[in-house]
């Protein structure tokens, strides 16, 4: 896997939706953040502080549906990561 920096999110979705074949998956990673405002603010400085994005579920779902992605599901793993995963129409 490869970190690639895009700087429109949106438009960077878009050509990735493009790129994969009918029913290609794209998982979208984000940071649970603890219960309570601390714990949020402390996540989003964590994210931001490392060139991120502090993306929330619903941003993040937005943001794959507004570039065709459908079947979007979350999934928790127990640990401060959590998935929007997302699939490209048949």
């Amino acid at each position: 896997f490869r970190r690639v920096l895009f700087r429109s999110v949106p438009a960077a979705l878009g050509q990735i939706r493009r790129a994969l074949e009918p029913g290609g998956v794209i998982v979208f990673g984000l940071y649970n953040a603890p219960p309570g405002p601390l714990g949020e603010s402390l996540t989003a400085l964590r994210v931001i502080r490392s060139g991120g994005h502090p993306w929330n579920k619903a941003e993040a779902s937005a943001l794959l549906t507004e570039a065709g992605f459908g079947e979007i599901t979350f999934h928790e793993t127990g640990s401060p990561i959590a998935f929007v995963v997302g699939v490209t129409p048949q």
